[in-house]
């Protein structure tokens, strides 16, 4: 297991929908709901990165080297 709040040495960090780096949790508007979608990515390759690699770059390698995707949509309520 990975302790909390840190990143193993071989992670790339990439720029999230947000502009910044690391985890953003979602934050639909109060009392909206939202679909989110759960992609988990199968390679048998360990896949490199420039340290500026943006989601969208992250995608479009993942599409093109995964062996197979699983996902999951769910629909969340904001309080």
């Amino acid at each position: 297991l990975v302790p909390g709040g840190t990143v193993p040495d071989a992670a790339l960090v990439a720029t999230n929908d947000f502009g910044t780096t690391g985890y953003a949790p979602p934050c639909a508007e109060p009392g909206a709901r939202h679909e989110y979608l759960l992609m988990v990515y199968s390679f048998d390759q360990l896949l490199e990165f420039p340290e500026d690699a943006s989601s969208d770059d992250l995608a479009t390698v993942f599409e093109a080297a995964a062996l197979d995707v699983a996902m999951s949509a769910f629909t969340v309520t904001a309080p």
